[in-house]
Order: C-alpha cells, then structure tokens, then sequence
C-alpha cells in the first residue's frame, strides 16, 4: 500500500473566502501557541541544568554569551578574519566545556527532565501541546486540522531540540502555504467513489463529463466542525481522474500565495495498492549522476552522466538557458524592489504625522520602534501592512509607493515561480527517462548546506565558495533535481545508490592518479600530469563514480533493497505497536466503567 497525492487547482465562491480565511488564522493562531509552550518548557529546562551546572558551568554560559555578541559584532563590522578566528577557537573550547559539564548534568537529572519538563511535549492526553489542541478545535478549528497543527509543532520541537535550541514561531508575513485538512477514520481509507457520488457530507466532487485541462466541476469542502456548516465551495479543474483503486486518507485545502495574491488548491491524499511502473523493455545496468552548478558561456552545467567508464561518452546536462535568463531578471525586478525601499525608508523615518487615535499605546510603541529600523531590516510587506493600518492617517508618497510595489512584487513573484515550474518539469522529465531505462543509477551531490555559507561559525574562517558561486547553487536547485529522480526511481523500481566524500573530481578516469589540477583559466578542465589527459570535470566525476560502483553494483543493489525491505518491514510492526498500544489503553479506560 502507497499514499499519493494528487492536487487539483480550484476557484472559490466569494462568500466562503472569509470562512476559509478564518480558519486559516485558528490554525497559525494554534500553532505558534504550541510553539510558546515548548519555548517555555525548553526555558524552564535549561534553567534547571544552569542551576545543577554549578558556578563553574553558569560562568562558562555567560561567557559563551560574550563571545557570540563579540563575534556578531566584529562580522557585522566586517572586522579582520584572524580576530573572527580567535573569538571562534575561544568560544569553540568554551562549547566543549560547558558540554561536558552539562552531559553529566542530564545523565544525572535525567528521570527529573523528563517527568517535570519534556512529558509536558507531545501528542497524547495530558500534555500541554494536547491541551491546547483541543482548545482550538473547541473555538472552531477543524479538529484534523488541529491534529495537524500539532503534528508539524512535534516535528519543529524534536528537529529543534536535535540543534540545541527551542523552536521558532511562525511569522505569517513569511508564510507562502497555509492547509486545512480532514481526514477519514475508516478503515483503509474512504473509497474515492463515496466522493464522487456525494455520499460524504465532509468532502465532495462532481465531475465533469471528460478530463483535462479545460475540464471543469464543482467541489465542497467542510471548514470547522459540523455544527457550524461552513462549507469551502467553488470550481475544480478535473485535469486527471483519481486511480481506480484508490481510497481516500485525507484532502487538504491549500492556499498558496504567490506575490500578493492567493491561490487555492485541492489536494487529494489517496492510499493505493501499486505505484511502481512495469517497464515493458530490458533496462541498462547502471547511470552515474555527477552533480554541481557552475556555469559557461553555453549555460548552466548541472550534471554530467554516464553508463561506461570511458569519460568521452558521458554527458553534459545543462539548463536551459531561457529558464536561467528568466530567474535573474525575476531577481533585478526584485532589486528594484529593495531599491525603492531603500529610497522610502529616510521619509518613513521623519513622518510625523498624525496616526489614528483607535490605536493604543502597544501599537504606537511598536510603530516608533520599527520606523527608526536600518532600510534593510523593513521588509516591503511590513511597510504594506503599516499602510493598511494607518489607513487615511497614511500619507500620499506611500499609497503611491505601495501601488508601484504591488506590480514589481507580482511580476517578479509570477516570473520566479513559471521560471521555476518549467525547471522542475524539465528536470521531471530527465529523471523519468533515467529511471526506465536504468537498473540502478548513483548519485553524487555535492554539499549544498556548506555552499550556502559565507562564514563558518566554528572556526570564525570564510568558506571557499565566493558570492556568484553561492548564487549558482540556487539557480541548479540541485535539490529539485535529486528528489526528482529519487521519486521517479521509487516509481520505476530503480535502486538508488549515494556516494558522498568520494575524490571523483580530484581522480582521473583514465589512469586512476590522483596528479589531476585544474585549469588556471577554466576550472571545469582538469590536466592528469600522469597520463596527459585534457577532462571536463563533470564528465571525468560522473566516469569515476561509475567506475567504483560498477565494480561492486551487483552486491550494492542487493543491499539497497534489502534495506528497503527491512524499512518497510520496521513501519509495519511499528504501526501494529501503536495500534496495539492504543487498543490496550481503550480496553484499560473501559475496564473501569464497565466494573460499576
């Protein structure tokens, strides 16, 4: 059994957007209430370890603090790298000794931590997070939207936690995607043909006569709880039909903001026996995938594959020049953006004017303190949202700088996203044709979450990737390529093979020395001073991993779907575990009643 989610663009009746609106804000309401709990739960625990740390452990955290306002201060001065490096080895020492102590604190206090400060954290009965869950379906909120609020909470608190830190709330004028969701508590799922026919009063669709893309019909889509009866309704673009046999886990209602304007969408999360595609024709052994970014006069390089050990027969794979041309004059639209701000920030700070007297004294506080901010730190939504506040109390020159910034952050928000929809498709459509031709394929990235920083904070020393190289990374959005052919692989039965810290790019694939350099001129060109030759370094990257995969494919495809096997394995007992768990805490809750 696999779970697919089909989505489905739909159009709204206005007198429902309020409703969905609503519920939306129960939700962000919710979740950053969740957030504040853990915050506070993650407070009261640090505070406990300080205090069993000793002196010596709380004098070792006040100087850690020192130290970070120290080292924030000399980057933001652009101060000499030897003093970045110096505060970084002071306050490195000072992490290493402060972990020990705090260690041995928590090995120590650690039945305490738990029962007094983390069982507060979690999605069963008796937690805070559960507590306030059922307070929001109580005021109205959809209680498997609640549920999924509280989920994502979860996953915030334990990756957080993983870091050292609480977790962040969410900040609306940041979010691009907000979910409504309901889902079905039978067995397996809802048959997909109870929605269709209108048989169920939470969700359904009547479908037009054909399927495609001008193929339109009408949907609803329950909001809150059944008592209230606010229904989502509207117009749905039936572009596919659901599989036969598919049952219904969920839907999601999906509102997308691209620019200034939202978008809604269906999302159909359906459960169905078989995804995999049987190839109908005999598939090569193995495909190597050499991955990196870097661009020349031709384009942007973003891979070079290959079948055989010979580095001449691979291949370049490039992106298409129009979808780059279109990202970067999405990125000027948005520099003329951040230029305008720029140039309304010193009148944002000498406005004086009146504001309007239904504002208390929190909202003026607030206002002084942000019109004062560096231009930098006003982002251009938060001077829009002043605008709607101070409404007729807001001056000429910004109602005009507000209508100019709507259409720059439109067109550059619509030119990105088509810019980025055709990037993914055309990388789709690459991996697809891998994976069905492929038995297996491996995949060699390199470290993208490295290449995105400017400074380590470890060692205070600057990292070898310059700005335009930084830039490049987003551009390949090497991660979209990856997933990808990871699901395009999943869906054609093709083993995927990682290879991580390997020296392909720095071994030659003609004669296996490690005496390769690059060009001084072209660094995509490597010189072998073994045997002479002249190599692209994707081409030559992509000829190596092949050459030390294929010398053990057979045992490695193995292994790969005998781990795949064991995972499938492990979530079914852990799911029966849970059920089994559930069921025998039901049977305990009634075993009482059913005694008096």
């Amino acid at each position: 059994m696999s779970t697919i989610t089909y989505e489905y663009g739909v159009r709204l009746e206005p007198d429902c957007i309020q409703h969905v609106d609503h519920q939306i804000i129960l939700a962000r309401g919710t979740y950053n209430e969740m957030i504040a709990a853990m915050r506070s739960v993650h407070d009261a625990a640090q505070s406990f370890q300080m205090e069993k740390a000793g002196p010596e452990g709380r004098a070792i955290a006040a100087r850690i603090e020192a130290l970070n306002t120290a080292f924030k201060e000399a980057r933001a001065q652009q101060q000499e790298e030897s003093l970045l490096q110096a505060i970084a080895v002071e306050r490195r020492q000072c992490w290493r000794d402060l972990g020990v102590i705090l260690k041995g604190v928590r090995q120590e206090h650690k039945k305490t931590l738990q029962e007094v400060f983390y069982n507060r954290i979690g999605i069963n009965k008796g937690t805070d997070t559960y507590a306030i869950r059922c307070k929001a379906v109580a005021d109205g909120l959809g209680w498997a939207t609640a549920q999924d609020v509280l989920n994502r909470a979860i996953i915030a608190w334990k990756m957080s936690m993983k870091l050292g830190r609480a977790p962040q709330f969410a900040r609306g004028d940041e979010k691009t995607q907000d979910a409504l969701t309901v889902q079905f508590t039978e067995k397996g799922g809802m048959p997909k043909d109870k929605m269709l026919e209108g048989e169920s009063a939470v969700i359904g669709v009547e479908q037009p006569e054909n399927t495609g893309k001008r193929a339109y019909g009408h949907f609803w889509f329950r909001l809150g709880s059944a008592s209230e009866g606010h229904y989502a309704r509207g117009t749905i673009q039936w572009h596919r039909d659901l599989p036969e046999d598919a049952s219904m886990a969920s839907a999601r209602l999906v509102r997308k903001r691209t620019g200034c304007k939202m978008k809604y969408y269906m999302q159909y999360v359906i459960n169905t026996a078989q995804i995999r595609q049987v190839s109908d024709h005999a598939r090569k052994a193995l495909l190597a995938v050499h991955m990196g970014w870097s661009a020349d006069i031709s384009g942007r390089r973003v891979c070079g594959i290959t079948d055989a050990a010979d580095p001449e027969l691979a291949q370049i794979i490039q992106l298409p020049p129009e979808i780059e041309r279109n990202i970067q004059r999405a990125a000027n639209i948005q520099g003329k953006r951040d230029q305008a701000r720029d140039e309304i920030a010193p009148k944002i700070r000498a406005f004086d004017g009146s504001l309007p007297p239904e504002w208390d004294e929190s909202t003026q506080d607030y206002w002084s303190h942000w019109k004062v901010l560096p231009a930098n730190h006003m982002a251009a939504s938060r001077i829009h949202a002043w605008r709607k506040r101070l409404g007729d109390f807001a001056p000429e020159w910004m109602a005009e700088w507000c209508k100019a910034d709507r259409m720059l952050w439109i067109a550059a928000t619509h030119t990105a996203q088509r810019a980025r929809n055709r990037r993914k498709d055309f990388y789709r459509n690459l991996a697809k044709t891998w994976a069905s031709q492929y038995e297996a394929i491996v995949i060699e990235k390199p470290d993208i979450k490295k290449a995105a920083k400017i400074l380590d904070e470890a060692t205070g020393e600057r990292t070898e990737f310059a700005k335009k190289a930084r830039a490049g990374r987003v551009l390949a959005s090497l991660y979209t390529l990856d997933s990808a052919i990871r699901w395009a692989c999943q869906k054609n039965g093709t083993a995927i093979l990682d290879m991580n810290g390997e020296k392909t790019a720095a071994t030659c694939a003609m004669c296996a020395s490690e005496a390769i350099r690059a060009d001084t001129e072209d660094g995509q060109v490597l010189h072998c001073a073994d045997c002479g030759a002249v190599l692209d370094r994707k081409k030559n990257g992509a000829a190596v991993a092949w050459q030390l995969v294929n010398e053990q494919r057979e045992n490695l495809v193995e292994e790969y779907w005998a781990e795949q096997l064991n995972k499938e394995r492990e979530a079914a007992e852990a799911k029966a575990s849970r059920l089994e768990k559930m069921q025998a805490a039901r049977r305990a809750k009634r075993e009482p009643a059913l005694a008096d």
